[in-house]
């Protein structure tokens, strides 16, 4: 894929959506071998760690001693559980930091997206048993929401924003 990527005229490499350490630091040294700048955000899941016990913090310090151009979150965290990880990376790294947040509603007891659960007294159908992946309609956040949450991340430097929404078909 990178090779196409090269072989089209891509600006930039933009890798992104690993869970496992060990995975983005592979994909990096292959990025790198393009001599295009490079984005790799990570996405830990609800354990707030990655999957191979790497911190998220160390992941992000560590994909920048490597050499990514771009370090960050993405699409599994809404702003609320996303902000405080991007506070600690920010300080933590020299590169630039980027943010793509899902527009949902995630909270420290559910902070992806993946187990948002509805209202105990909703009482409305979810052929999942759960609101993931096609009825999470009610946990989007507002327009101040995500106005705030930008507000924020300017504030911190962070100027890489990308709203991630997952729309799936029944």
């Amino acid at each position: 894929m990178i090779g196409w990527a090269v072989d089209e005229g891509a600006d930039m490499l933009i890798g992104e959506t690993f869970y496992y350490a060990e995975e983005a630091f592979k994909a990096l040294e292959v990025m790198k071998k393009a001599n295009l700048p490079t984005v790799l955000t990570i996405s830990p899941m609800g354990e707030n760690k990655m999957r191979d016990g790497m911190s998220v913090v160390d992941t992000c310090k560590e994909l920048e001693q490597r050499g990514a151009d771009v370090v960050g979150l993405n699409c599994f965290r809404g702003p609320a559980t996303m902000l405080p990880f991007l506070k600690e990376i920010r300080k933590a790294v020299k590169c630039h930091v980027g943010a793509l947040p899902i527009p949902y509603r995630t909270n420290e007891k559910f902070p992806t997206f993946f187990n948002l659960p509805d209202r105990d007294d909703c009482g409305c159908p979810s052929p999942h048993g759960r609101t993931f992946p096609t009825a999470l309609d009610p946990h989007f956040c507002n327009r101040y929401e995500i106005g705030q949450f930008a507000k924020w991340s300017n504030i911190l430097g962070i100027h890489i924003l990308v709203f991630v929404v997952v729309l799936t078909q029944c």
